[in-house]
């Protein structure tokens, strides 16, 4: 594997260009293969070969592509593939792609984030539907039913509360949330040993 991480420079600057995609390195033996299958939720998933030469097969249509140094193809979503290291050398190779899940509903946040502004600054003079109606007062109480993105957003949104207001605590607060925790923990230990 030691080999395997003088490619890694190599890319550098190809991985700052595309930031929001995913990337996984791999660095294979010369006459070992690695089999894959690429999840539906990726889309425009490419293989790009750094370093060595590999063959790479697409199971269910039986194709083969030979690649050297510095090419790159994409991948179908939804099928396996082997990539098998052809050259003398250990292949260096990372796939790049884009989770369009994640993606998607990251959109749909921030839609729903622009709408609570909307509403709240005034500019939105169109009544909410009732399953959008928990997103302004961000609580489920007294709602029958709810869009699960929005049950989402609204988790999301009382994770990024917690996490804000444990930033800004203050010292006191931090030492006892602390004291609290190891507490619980040294007790936990101490029943325990006890038993």
């Amino acid at each position: 594997m030691a080999s395997g991480n003088s490619c890694v420079p190599a890319v550098q600057e190809e991985l700052l260009a595309c930031m929001s995609a995913t990337h996984a390195l791999v660095a294979p033996v010369t006459g070992l293969h690695l089999e894959n299958f690429v999840s539906e939720d990726l889309g425009n998933t490419s293989l790009h070969l750094l370093k060595g030469e590999v063959v790479v097969e697409i199971v269910n249509k039986q194709m083969n592509y030979t690649l050297k140094e510095g090419d790159r193809m994409q991948l179908p979503a939804g099928e396996y593939h082997k990539v098998f290291t052809v050259s003398q050398e250990p292949s260096c190779y990372m796939y790049i792609y884009v989770n369009t899940t994640e993606a998607a509903l990251e959109q749909k946040f921030t839609q729903l984030q622009e709408l609570r502004e909307k509403v709240q600054n005034g500019s939105e003079t169109e009544p909410l539907p009732p399953e959008l109606q928990p997103i302004l007062h961000g609580s489920l109480e007294n709602v029958t039913q709810t869009d699960p993105v929005v049950e989402a957003f609204l988790r999301r949104e009382r994770r990024m509360e917690e996490l804000q207001k444990r930033r800004n605590a203050t010292l006191a607060e931090r030492f006892h949330r602390f004291t609290t925790r190891k507490y619980f923990i040294f007790r936990r230990r101490w029943e325990t040993w006890s038993q």
